[in-house]
């Protein structure tokens, strides 16, 4: 057991944070340029955006049991509301 996780557990947080890493973390990445450029999300930015989150809900009852990964996990959810936040600030912009 490292870090308090059996050998699975410690799997499956492999292939979670892998999967972050090389698909969702770029995605998210380009969605917050995006943003921040003052454009708005599109349909396919919303729906990456949704499915990140929904994948990430879990990872709060995670952190509480395994609190070395807070950091990440804070980082990630501070990541999602920069983009929610700028995203509604664009959307009421074009609409003015």
């Amino acid at each position: 057991m490292r870090h308090g996780l059996t050998d699975k557990e410690l799997g499956v947080v492999q292939v979670v944070l892998d999967r972050f890493e090389k698909q969702r973390l770029p995605d998210l990445l380009k969605i917050r340029d995006k943003v921040d450029a003052g454009e708005l999300m599109t349909d396919i930015d919303i729906s990456i955006l949704e499915t990140a989150v929904g994948e990430a809900k879990g990872s709060i009852e995670f952190a509480d049991k395994h609190p070395e990964y807070q950091t990440l996990i804070a980082e990630v959810n501070h990541l999602y509301k920069h983009i929610t936040d700028k995203a509604l600030e664009n959307q009421v912009q074009a609409k003015s």
